[in-house]
Parts: structure tokens; sequence; C-alpha cells
């Protein structure tokens, strides 16, 4: 019986722990990933001790998770990517208004001066900014960032097809950051020294 109550005890602390770590994520998926599998456990273990306002909730949350999940996947999200001025108005106004999220990618960024940048736009709204030096058909990446709300989209792969219709052969970027790592795995770079290269 004691060893029953104790596992009933780690699972109401493993359901709690994956649910304020769902609230540390920054991709909206991985949230709503963990936000299931913590409120999944906590019906479990409310359930059974009679604490049912509790798991009640807990069991909505499963489902409006699911629910957003859902839809995110079913609905197709489309991108415009349009050429501008990296000292623009509104290319300035998004990365101030992003910019604690983005140093933590990009902390060097804006050390360094961009004859490259693209607008993505959803809608009427913009969702990410990139930007770099362009060399014949090769680019070094300064900045690759999109906002929260759309990272696990299709952003990143449109940008980099339309960008190798535009003629650019060679994507590069210098020491990324871990956090970024795994998005550039993801688009088709490879890693050589210090710099992470994709060829189109």
């Amino acid at each position: 019986m004691e060893m029953n109550i104790n596992f009933f005890e780690i699972l109401g602390y493993l359901g709690t722990a994956f649910v304020l770590l769902s609230f540390l994520m920054s991709s909206v998926v991985h949230l709503r990933v963990l936000n299931i599998i913590g409120s999944f456990i906590s019906v479990v273990y409310l359930f059974p001790k009679g604490a049912y306002p509790t798991a009640f909730m807990n069991a909505a949350l499963v489902a409006i998770n699911v629910f957003h999940l859902a839809r995110m996947y079913n609905n197709k999200v489309s991108f415009s990517i349009l050429a501008c001025d990296i000292k623009e108005s509104a290319v300035k106004f998004f990365i101030e208004s992003n910019k604690a999220d983005i140093l933590s990618f990009f902390p060097d960024f804006d050390k360094k001066e961009a004859n490259f940048t693209k607008l993505i736009y959803h809608a009427n709204e913009v969702a990410g900014v990139f930007a770099g030096k362009k060399t014949g058909d090769e680019l070094e990446i300064f900045l690759d960032y999109t906002s929260k709300s759309y990272r696990d989209f299709s952003a990143g792969k449109l940008l980099f097809d339309t960008l190798a219709s535009e003629g650019i052969k060679t994507f590069s970027i210098v020491k990324p950051s871990d956090s970024h790592i795994q998005y550039l795995k993801k688009m088709g770079f490879v890693q050589d020294g210090e710099k992470y290269i994709k060829h189109a």
C-alpha cells in the first residue's frame, strides 16, 4: 500500500512539473505538447483522489491544447517575403519589439552591417526578419528570426526556397548560438568548423 501511495505522489509531482515546464518553452507547439502531457498525468492523479473539479479542469486543458494543435497542423499558414532595408521603420520596430528574444538567438547581430534584408509577413502582420551580407551568390546570415507565434510553421523552408530561386547558392552562419543549431540542421545546414553551411 505504501508503494502505491508513493507512486501516486510521484505521479502528481510529475504532472505538475510538465505543466510548469511547458510555460518555459519558446515554441508554441512544445508548450502545448508538454501541457497536454502534464494535464493528462494530473487527471490520472486527481481522479482517484476525488479531486473532481481540478481533474475536470486538467481534462479541459488537454482537450483545448489538442484542439489548437490540430488546427495548427490542419491550417496552412501562408507567408509573403518582401525585400527591404534593415534601416526601415518596420524592420527597426519589429527588431526592437522582439529584442530580448532575438538576442537569445543572435547575441551579436546588431554589431554587423547587413546589406541584404527580408521581412516575412503573414497576412498584414510581420512574422519574422532575415538579414545578412550578400556577396555574389553567397549569403552570410546575421539574423534569421521568426516570432514565437510562427516559429513552428514553414516560414524557414519557404524563405530558403525563395532565396535559392533568387540566385543565392550558398548560405552560411558563423558561430550560431546553441539554441539556433537545431533549426539550422532542420533547414539542411551542415557544420564546417565554426560555420554552418547550406548549399541551395
